[in-house]
C-alpha cells in the first residue's frame, strides 16, 4: 500500500513538471514573438 502511494505520487509529480515545463516553453515562445512584433513594428513607424 505504501509503496503504491510512493508511485503514484511520484507519477502525478512527474506529469505536473511536465506541465509545468511546457508551460514555461509557450509563454517564453509567446514573449519572443510579442518582442520580435514590437520590434518590427517601432522599425516600421520609424
Amino acid at each position: 500500500m505504501t509503496s503504491y502511494l510512493t508511485v503514484f505520487a511520484g507519477l502525478i509529480a512527474a506529469i505536473l513538471t511536465v506541465d509545468v515545463s511546457r508551460t514555461i516553453r509557450t509563454l517564453r515562445s509567446q514573449c519572443v514573438a510579442l518582442e520580435a512584433r514590437a520590434r518590427r513594428g517601432a522599425g516600421f513607424e520609424v
